[in-house]
């Protein structure tokens, strides 16, 4: 059985000058000609003040959706899902998966400080 989501699609600034997109479901619905009609009456779309990027807001969409009423539990998420494939490859346990993961945030923050030393004019060593 198909579901159909009324989605709302509004962007705000990232904080760096970019948009960032964001969703909201509205309603849900096993109607597709009403959540169309829905759609055409109500997407209004319009461009409000950045001082970098264009930020939009009042985007509604229909997003089609398979409703499963027996789930079967070896069925994996799908790939363009943002479930973390990562955990499953460390089969030696969690502590080499916790680890891993400490040493992305590290070089993520060592990467951002870099950055802010770039734009204030000197330089940054990190101590390991």
């Amino acid at each position: 059985m198909k579901i159909y989501l009324i989605i709302h699609s509004y962007d705000v600034d990232g904080g760096f000058g970019e948009a960032v997109n964001k969703e909201e479901i509205l309603f849900a619905t096993t109607n597709r000609e009403d959540a169309e009609k829905y759609c055409r009456k109500y997407d209004k779309p319009f461009i409000y003040d950045s001082p970098y990027a264009d930020l939009y807001t009042n985007r509604i969409g229909v997003r089609e959706v398979e409703l499963m009423d027996n789930l079967p539990t070896s069925t994996l998420p799908p790939e363009n899902s943002h479930y973390d494939y990562v955990k499953t490859v460390f089969e030696p346990g969690i502590k080499h998966y916790e680890e891993y993961w400490r040493r992305k945030r590290r070089e993520k923050e060592i990467e951002e400080m870099k950055a802010a030393c770039e734009r204030a004019g000197c330089t940054f060593t990190p101590a390991y």
